[in-house]
């Protein structure tokens, strides 16, 4: 009989954080599940043996001999993995005891499609990483209005509009059946092919980096869309704030801008092209022309660059003709020119 519940758990030269991860999730669940680590071409390679040893035959491992990037992995887990529902959990981070024993009676108690758990952060910048997450937290609510369904559980009624703006930590790993996995996958995966259509040079090495840079919040907002979310309260997901990151590092203002233009680009293309994203194109339009602005002010601003400034600002007002457009369009038009060595984003 299949395990009602699979963890996936990424992984990536991580050989002492590991089996942290592995241990926490099987105590997070009470019942047989599945611990599926996904081993992105580690030096030295995942062994398999040893954890099993360890742990026991619930941990499986796959091995990629070549890294594919967290956002291709985290697919790669959605689609091995044999339980019916998921959830994914860093390698350098861990679950709290009985968490998805909770998570997974109130998904079913209350219907819901997926359940986002709240985070903590611990190490050596946990405290900076709460609070920055608890402001975080508090202005993505206001903006979810959410209902209580329960004490600690909320259903997120305007969780869409409210992704489209920000995406806090908390909203980043979720729990919900595999077949909404692929599902909400499957959707993505429109959209970035739709990206490609008619363009004659990609630079791949970009786009994977976008791509991972992005992977989880871009997950939440076409789920978003497409599903009913929760959000339990709970601090149930504990992050580790040490400095490191899975795949990642902090990046500049600048390359997170790029980020999440391409993420709004692609994401109103695809509401553009299906019927069943209609319902938030409106939003998705005004989310693009939002972050055309900002890239707008950025060129200006941060780097001088008064043509790159106008062209963003063009495509903003396109989109949705507004008077803070014009209003940034003189700034421009007075606005010294000084030398740029920037790269800016893909238009």
């Amino acid at each position: 009989m299949p395990p009602s519940l699979t963890i996936v758990i990424p992984t990536h030269n991580r050989p002492q954080l590991l089996p942290q991860a592995v241990e926490s999730a099987i105590g997070s669940y009470a019942s047989p599940s599945e611990i599926l680590v996904i081993d992105d071409a580690s030096e030295p390679a995942v062994n398999e043996v040893a954890l099993q040893q360890r742990f026991g035959s619930q941990v499986k491992v796959h091995r990629n001999e070549t890294s594919i990037g967290i956002y291709r992995v985290r697919q790669k887990g959605c689609e091995l993995a044999s339980g019916q529902y998921i959830y994914q959990l860093d390698d350098d981070d861990r679950l709290a005891a009985g968490s998805l024993d909770i998570a997974m009676a109130a998904l079913r108690a209350h219907k819901l499609d997926l359940l986002y758990l709240n985070v903590t952060g611990f190490g050596e910048r946990g405290d900076y990483f709460n609070r920055n997450q608890g402001v975080a937290l508090e202005r993505f609510m206001a903006l979810a209005q959410p209902m209580e369904l329960a004490p600690e559980l909320d259903y997120l009624t305007n969780a869409c509009s409210a992704l489209l703006q920000l995406a806090p930590s908390a909203l980043q790993h979720p729990l919900a059946k595999k077949q909404l996995w692929l599902e909400v996958n499957h959707v993505r995966n429109l959209a970035h092919q739709a990206a490609y259509d008619g363009r004659d040079t990609i630079d791949c090495a970009r786009e994977a980096r976008l791509l991972d840079e992005l992977n989880d919040c871009e997950f939440a907002l076409y789920a978003s869309c497409l599903v009913k979310l929760g959000f339990h309260r709970a601090r149930f997901y504990l992050a580790r704030c040490e400095g490191q990151r899975y795949f990642s590092s902090g990046q500049s203002n600048h390359q997170q801008l790029e980020a999440n233009l391409m993420l709004k680009k692609r994401f109103y293309g695809i509401c553009c092209k299906l019927s069943s994203l209609k319902d938030v194109r409106k939003q998705a339009k005004l989310a693009l022309a939002q972050v055309y602005f900002n890239a707008a002010w950025d060129a200006l601003k941060q780097h001088g660059d008064k043509s790159a400034a106008f062209n963003y600002l063009l495509l903003s007002a396109q989109l949705v003709p507004q008077l803070k457009v014009f209003k940034l369009a003189l700034t421009i038009s007075f606005s010294p020119k000084r030398r740029n060595k920037a790269r800016f984003y893909s238009q």
